[in-house]
């Protein structure tokens, strides 16, 4: 599997296709790998599919810092930009979805659209004052910018 270095972290990636380019965002402690064939398959008949490994899943070795949605965003965005990908359509499954939601207001110009599957903002408790992902009125920001 093909690394690319980051500030030193060697993340692991796969392209496979070609054509416009689609991301695939795995979710929660999940490697590149969980995307199935078949939906890999009729993907990269007609478009180049990056697929990639969070740190600390599959091949990419963890590192000591704390986790982010935000930090996997910038890993994701850097993935794109070693590349030399032109924007492109991101598909985020569950925490993958949160870390696409970052990926579109840090670098608009790098995200052509964006699914979010079995995802959402993150996690909001009103009795604390607690949000994980992205933020409510960052959501909404989302939205209202279209």
């Amino acid at each position: 599997m093909p690394t690319v270095d980051l500030n030193g972290v060697p993340l692991a990636y796969e392209v496979a296709g070609s054509g416009d380019p689609i991301m695939l965002v795995a979710g929660t402690g999940y490697p590149g790998a969980t995307w199935s064939p078949q939906l890999l398959a009729p993907l990269t008949a007609s478009h180049t599919v990056v697929t990639f490994d969070h740190r600390g899943t599959g091949s990419t070795p963890s590192t000591p810092e704390r986790y982010s949605t935000r930090g996997f965003a910038a890993d994701a965005l850097g993935l794109l930009d070693a590349l030399d990908l032109p924007a492109t359509h991101v598909v985020g499954h569950s925490m993958g979805g949160r870390v696409g939601q970052w990926m579109a207001l840090d670098r608009p110009d790098r995200v052509r659209s964006l699914v979010l599957a079995a995802s959402g903002p993150g996690e909001w408790r009103v009795d604390k004052p607690v949000t994980r992902g992205v933020p409510l009125h960052t959501a909404v920001a989302m939205i209202e910018l279209g």
